[in-house]
């Protein structure tokens, strides 16, 4: 419903867990052709499959890149961190959405929030900005794993 409101922009912080799909919802689709901006800073390290020939598999490095370069293709910007603090969004710079992360919670146990407020949406943006500055561009990281393998 968040993805459906939203006009312009979806700042985005995540680490991938469990199963990840590489096809665009619906609704993302639709904030694209309404004009929509997404950025994202992905956790470089996770443990998450990928559906490859019709099965799930464990993502290396190598495919961690080939999935973040598909996204680009379908118009997301990104950027890959070796940490992600906490899951969040910010939705036109009105909405923050936080999924209350914490390694020792089962998943289905964690909270999420979702606060309608401009300020603190503000306050979220930037510190969304400080992460994306210090995060690698895919090229970055694929030179820098490149050169450590």
């Amino acid at each position: 419903d968040l993805i459906k409101r939203s006009k312009k922009a979806i700042l985005y912080m995540n680490r991938f867990e469990g199963n990840v799909s590489d096809t665009l919802d619906s609704e993302t689709k639709n904030f694209y052709k309404r004009g929509g901006q997404f950025r994202s800073i992905y956790e470089a390290n996770g443990n998450f499959k990928i559906k490859i020939n019709n099965d799930w598999q464990v993502v290396s490095k190598d495919q961690l890149i080939l999935l973040c370069k598909k996204f680009e293709k379908q118009g997301e910007k990104i950027r890959l961190s070796d940490n992600v603090p906490q899951i969040l969004a910010v939705f036109d710079g009105n909405t923050v959405f936080i999924s209350l992360y914490d390694e020792s919670v089962p998943k289905h146990e964690r909270s999420d929030i979702i606060i309608h407020n401009k300020r603190f949406a503000g306050f979220v943006t930037e510190m969304f900005e400080l992460y994306w500055d210090k995060s690698e561009s895919i090229e970055s990281f694929a030179k820098t794993f490149i050169k450590n393998n």
